[in-house]
């Protein structure tokens, strides 16, 4: 009995195919190798505007504040075998759309590398939160892999005029402040305001705050002085940034 000789030898050798080499279904020692076959996977990597272009790419979700037409792209890949089709689906609040073969960039799936883009007569997207799927298959379906993202378009309320004060420490009223002095130690301004609606899916990420600047020039007696007024800069403060107490300059 010898491994090779094109004759299975019962109860030594399961196969014997002539060719002493693994990888072809039967081994060099004559034994049936199983070969197990990897589903594919797949991924939903960006969308893009068909109208103004723009990109966006997929990271833990995103919020978008175009509406209209998309176009998505991912990528496929498989271990051992090549990829025959990839299908996407989207779903929203209301609604599940049925599932949709996607167009290979190369004109056809035939590799175990691939990237899929959907297709461009696909309905619009307006306001509203939405998940896009993609199962990659090879014979065998691979796992199902979604992101989520938001097209919010709307403003959010807007706090005109917040709750402010300023709390004044008594200071040596017979200072002579120069170029130089500065009264930071003793006058805090502090403000708030009311938590606004987003009016959308997508949260607040950051508020602006506008001081109005106001002194007084000449004598402040009986003849008066002149009140000048002027205003800063808008400070944009982060969301995340802002903490009850924190000192803003």
């Amino acid at each position: 009995a010898v491994c090779g000789d094109n004759i299975i030898w019962t109860g030594k050798e399961e196969c014997d195919d002539g060719n002493i080499a693994d990888g072809d279904g039967c081994s060099l020692t004559c034994q049936i190798e199983i070969e197990e076959n990897f589903s594919p996977v797949c991924s939903v990597n960006s969308m893009e505007n068909q109208i103004s272009g723009n990109e966006f790419l997929f990271a833990n979700g995103i919020y978008i504040n175009e509406e209209g037409n998309y176009l998505f792209r991912g990528s496929a890949s498989d271990e051992d075998s090549d990829i025959r089709n990839v299908q996407y689906t989207r779903s929203d609040k209301f609604n599940v759309f049925p599932g949709q073969d996607a167009i290979p960039f190369d004109g056809t799936f035939n590799s175990r590398e691939e990237a899929w883009k959907s297709v461009p007569t696909d309905p619009g997207f307006s306001n509203g939160e939405y998940e896009i799927c993609c199962r990659a298959t090879d014979g065998i379906e691979g796992p199902v892999s979604c992101q989520n993202f938001c097209i919010d378009t709307q403003k959010p309320d807007e706090i005109l005029t917040p709750q402010s004060e300023i709390s004044r420490e008594e200071f040596d009223e017979f200072c002579i402040p120069d170029d130089n002095y500065m009264n930071s130690d003793r006058d805090e301004l502090s403000f708030s305001w009311n938590i606004p609606e987003s009016n959308g899916c997508a949260p607040i990420d950051h508020y602006e705050i506008e001081l109005e600047i106001m002194h007084i020039e000449g004598n402040t007696g009986s003849t008066g002085g002149t009140i000048l007024i002027s205003n800063t800069n808008s400070i944009e403060i982060s969301s995340e940034d802002l903490n009850d107490g924190d000192m803003i300059a």
